[in-house]
């Protein structure tokens, strides 16, 4: 990705980091969403998060405003892909949680 994109390898690693941050805060919110919404309105709405997260990433780089070469503050990628691991965070706590509800 360094070489790629220039990014410097804080940013490589808060990536994953960000997905496990949002995982941890939205955990609770998931939770309640599945005791009072059902596991089905739960699952659906953490597919729906995961189609957002992987539409975020295949955005073209050409579509894409400010710079790709000058400093990565200045540029939409990383910003883009730090969204799409917030998202990615967001939808995995359903489906953590979903199988003890789960029956046979």
């Amino acid at each position: 990705m360094q070489k790629a994109f220039g990014w410097p390898d804080a940013l490589i690693a808060w990536l994953p980091n960000t997905a496990g941050i949002v995982f941890v805060l939205v955990t609770v919110q998931s939770a309640a969403i599945i005791d009072v919404r059902g596991a089905r309105t739960a699952t659906l709405l953490a597919a729906a998060l995961l189609m957002a997260s992987n539409l975020l990433r295949a955005i073209p780089l050409a579509w894409l405003p400010g710079r790709l070469d000058g400093p990565w503050e200045q540029q939409a990628h990383p910003w883009i892909c730090i969204a799409s691991m917030v998202l990615n965070g967001m939808c995995a706590p359903p489906i953590a949680l979903a199988p003890p509800i789960l029956r046979c």
